[in-house]
């Protein structure tokens, strides 16, 4: 029921996969949820569904889960196959539990140009790292595992009411 959601995938060019070869990162592969196009230029458009559909939590979510850098990624997709980067980029969240709530968020580039130099810079290393040979990991050594503290460290467990059961 949300209009500008079924406006934004009405027509759109879906599941659509795009493939580029750059200097740097060799073969290059995204896979849109949509794609629209008019007069003024191509708009991106991806689909995520959440638990968080609040704007602040779900900004956050998009952090955490690299949204950004996939729209970044996906807008330069765009330029590079069609020569012109998206005039715009939309986001429609969809709650994963009734009432479905839709938000659609409009993502400006000052969110897509640099999530692409990011996602640009951790596919040149990739590449570079995979020509190598060697694809570093976490740590190449063990570490000691450090719980973290969440204000005066961690509370001890009540075990009142709790039989030994040695």
């Amino acid at each position: 029921r949300n209009t500008d959601a079924a406006r934004l995938l009405g027509g759109a060019q879906t599941e659509q996969v795009l493939t580029w070869t750059d200097k740097d990162m060799g073969k290059c592969k995204a896979k849109l949820d949509a794609r629209r196009d008019t007069v003024s230029g191509s708009s991106l458009v991806e689909y995520k569904s959440t638990s968080k559909i609040v704007p602040a939590a779900f900004a956050f979510q998009c952090l955490q889960m690299g949204y950004d850098l996939q729209l970044g990624w996906y807008s330069h997709g765009i330029e590079a196959v069609l020569g012109k980067w998206p005039a715009n980029v939309f986001l429609i969240a969809q709650e994963s539990k009734p009432p479905y709530d839709v938000v659609v968020y409009t993502v400006p580039n000052a969110i897509t140009l640099p999530a692409y130099e990011r996602a640009a810079e951790i596919g040149k290393r990739y590449r570079a790292h995979e020509t190598a040979g060697f694809l570093p990991g976490v740590a190449d050594q063990m570490i000691t595992l450090e719980l973290p503290t969440f204000g005066g460290g961690v509370k001890e467990l009540d075990m009142e009411g709790v039989e030994d059961a040695s």
